[in-house]
């Protein structure tokens, strides 16, 4: 009878013994584990060679908990329309070779969610290498207020509050300079002024975005390289377009050609176009000692480390990814 029929909600809160206000409520219900849809979607992902954490991905995003939050509840349930979005999620994942993040609009990169879209790269976990070398770098030398710079080699302790200054190069969601603030908020008597660049207006206004959710204040600014940049830093750090046009023409992977804008993935014919620009300006931009890091590509870290040592650059390093790629080029500009 029509009249004994009891709401979803107070069956919900029968069966689950959770208050309706739970964060979990609205994908609970007595229809499916958790475990059961983590192993269905799985299955899927892993007969269509792709990997199966995006099914985790997938349901902590729907739940707005962690994953480890998600997994520790394992064993509860889902309700069908909870389900059901993970399913039409993993199929799109699935037939349109469409990355989770561009499909969720979030990404996690050095243990934060940022905000992505169709106009900027998708955050890569090779290039949290690179916030790694520059805020060792970092530790490394600010040392002492009286150096010429807070990178430069050579100096001694002191305990008076510093200025660093930093500059992004193709800031693109703003994944650098965010985290790079938010880590030097960690260091004791450093105050950080951060730059970060791009061409491309759309990118710049995800990258805005991203700043206020993490609460940190950057000097975005469309630019061309340097073109709007009329002073000096301490660090100059960069991600820069590097795949040649034979690369993205007959190389790349469906889902990064088609998901991530070009303008952030090709760096010319060659994919040296950018290093090659950036180096031979960047003398201009430093303060002495002053340090400048980037990104490379495979099999890229030989070139540009030359062209650094050739162009007034010292100490001169290379340095692996999580996959023993050599990732990162860094050195320091001569006094």
């Amino acid at each position: 009878m029509q009249g004994s029929k009891k709401s979803d909600k107070q069956r919900n809160k029968k069966c689950r013994g959770r208050p309706l206000g739970d964060p979990f409520y609205l994908c609970y219900n007595k229809f499916m584990k958790i475990s059961d849809c983590l192993k269905a979607q799985k299955e899927k992902l892993k007969n269509a060679g792709k990997e199966e954490r995006d099914a985790e991905v997938v349901l902590s995003c729907l739940m707005q908990k962690s994953i480890g939050e998600v997994l520790a509840k394992k064993d509860d349930e889902l309700n069908s329309k909870c389900e059901k979005q993970c399913q039409k999620i993993i199929d799109r994942r699935i037939s349109k070779n469409e990355p989770i993040c561009k499909i969720m609009g979030i990404k996690n990169f050095y243990g934060r969610d940022f905000m992505v879209n169709k106009h900027v790269l998708s955050p890569r976990q090779c290039t949290e290498s690179l916030v790694e070398a520059v805020l060792i770098r970092i530790k490394e030398r600010i040392k002492n207020v009286g150096a010429a710079s807070p990178c430069s080699p050579g100096s001694h302790s002191d305990a008076t509050p510093t200025t660093i200054k930093i500059l992004d190069i193709g800031t693109g969601s703003g994944i650098l300079a965010i985290t790079l603030a938010k880590e030097l908020e960690t260091f004791k008597n450093i105050e950080v002024k951060m730059v970060a660049t791009d061409i491309s207006k759309k990118a710049l206004k995800v990258a805005k975005k991203n700043a206020k959710l993490h609460g940190v204040n950057i000097d975005f600014r469309i630019s061309d390289i340097f073109e709007s940049i009329n002073e000096k830093f301490d660090v100059i750090v960069s991600n820069p377009p590097y795949i040649s046009e034979y690369e993205f023409d007959n190389e790349l992977e469906p889902e990064v050609k088609n998901h991530d804008p070009k303008l952030a993935l090709v760096g010319e014919e060659s994919g040296y176009y950018f290093y090659e620009r950036i180096i031979n300006r960047s003398i201009h931009y430093l303060k002495p000692g002053g340090l400048l890091a980037f990104e490379v590509g495979h099999k890229q870290s030989g070139l540009v480390h030359a062209w650094m040592s050739q162009k007034n650059f010292k100490d001169v390093t290379i340095r692996k990814d999580y996959n023993a790629i050599e990732r990162v080029v860094l050195g320091y500009h001569r006094d």
